[in-house]
């Protein structure tokens, strides 16, 4: 039996890490249980090395742009292994990084899977212990994510799981879902010569993001050479499942726990954070999910706000939004107005040839409240935090119009659509 703890934290993903990592510094004792490596999907399965390849993509792809920038690369080639390779260094680092900063902290971890079975009681077992052991404490945390579907009758098709580790790159890949993950990896693939089909059964690509935006995106994929049959079940494609591979993008599933907005389960003394709530599936929202749950275990009065969270899509072109779109405001009951400027207007994207892409405001009419934002361009997934700051702290297209931005910068984007409100 181990000892008793103020907070025992089931998962070590970015939402039960955030919490741990929360209630530590607050001065708590507290105990992670984790069934795999710590990080969670995020840190070894899912955001960060997906993010490796996509660099090494990104990278791969402008040494045969160079040409452009009057740089002679002659063949430029590439190794998948060392691809591979460099994706597994940097997993193991930041890995490593993570178990320093829990010792640092003094936060205790115990590998094995761990079941409340009474109120304020972790079973855990599957460790290096022959029966489970017991630990306790007035206040649980549940972050155990979800695990990537999969298609009843594909057994040939790979997830994310399986394409991380790839020993070599296939000569073609049908991609079923067109999400954030499948767009992603459809791009990594593309920038390697893999010949990419994407699969989509509603009638866009990136379902439910801006329209405009998953037409531009859609249209400049396909001039990479991206296949794309949106409106499309996958059951209707002939022979695929005599094809291989395939690659299952449909979503990730779990078992939701309901919570409140300070993250309480039914049960006293349980929270639930992360995929497993149902809610804004980011490892970002889980990670401030995590952060207010600690905060109300230990005491302060902490309250989760959805209004301004980003959505990000590492695709070439990024895509970012956060926010309302205009239609989602009208819908709100909500007199909005837009302001929307391409990126081949602003100087610094002409610079380094990334002209293709916009960034669109939206605000309130009367008051000129920032809304939200939607933007596909080169740099969109870190401008989408200035939007977000804005959103977040109530601030107008003035407020962002009389801020001196740096000339010449990506975000003159966001300055410069902040001017066309007003």
């Amino acid at each position: 039996m181990l000892p008793e703890y103020d907070l025992i934290v089931i998962g070590s993903g970015p939402g039960g890490n955030n919490a741990a990592w929360t209630a530590a510094s607050l001065g708590k004792k507290v105990l992670i249980v984790e069934k795999d490596e710590v990080g969670g999907i995020c840190l070894n399965r899912g955001c960060m090395p997906t993010k490796s390849l996509v660099a090494s993509a990104q990278l791969f792809s402008n040494t045969k742009r160079a040409g452009e920038f009057g740089i002679k690369i002659e063949n430029p080639s590439f190794e998948w292994k060392d691809i591979i390779e460099r994706k597994n260094r940097i997993v193991h680092k930041l890995r490593k990084g993570l178990e320093f900063s829990f010792k640092k902290l003094g936060i205790e971890v115990v590998k094995g899977t761990g079941t409340i079975t009474q109120p304020g009681t972790v079973s855990i077992v599957g460790t290096i212990h022959e029966s489970p052991i017991i630990a306790k404490s007035p206040a649980i945390i549940i972050s155990t994510g979800s695990e990537n579907k999969h298609l009843p009758g594909l057994e040939n098709a790979i997830t994310s799981d399986e394409a991380l580790n790839l020993t070599e790159l296939p000569k073609s890949m049908t991609m079923i879902g067109s999400g954030a993950i499948g767009i992603e990896f459809a791009c990594i693939f593309n920038a390697f010569g893999v010949d990419v089909t994407v699969i989509e059964m509603m009638p866009q690509i990136l379902p439910g993001m801006d329209e405009e935006i998953s037409k531009l995106l859609e249209q400049i994929l396909k001039r990479k050479g991206i296949k794309i049959q949106t409106n499309t079940r996958a059951g209707t494609v002939p022979g695929l499942r005599s094809t291989v591979p395939v690659f299952s993008a449909i979503g990730r599933t779990f078992k939701r726990i309901e919570v409140n907005e300070r993250l309480q389960t039914k049960d006293k003394g349980v929270y639930a954070v992360g995929d497993v709530t149902g809610v804004s599936a980011y490892a970002h929202s889980a990670a401030m999910q995590g952060i207010v749950a600690a905060k109300n275990i230990c005491g302060m009065d902490a309250v989760m706000d959805y209004s301004a969270i980003p959505a990000c899509v590492f695709s070439s072109p990024e895509v970012a939004t956060v926010g309302l779109s205009q239609k989602q405001a009208k819908e709100s009951g909500l007199d909005a107005k837009v302001s929307r400027i391409d990126l081949a207007a602003v100087g610094k994207y002409a610079t380094i040839s990334e002209r293709e892409g916009f960034v669109k405001l939206v605000a309130e009419r009367s008051s000129g409240r920032l809304l939200g934002c939607q933007m596909i361009g080169h740099g969109a997934t870190d401008l989408i935090a200035e939007a977000t700051l804005a959103i977040k702290n109530g601030l107008s297209a003035k407020d962002l119009v009389d801020t001196v931005h740096a000339h010449p910068t990506l975000p003159e984007a966001i300055w410069e659509a902040a001017g066309g409100l007003l």
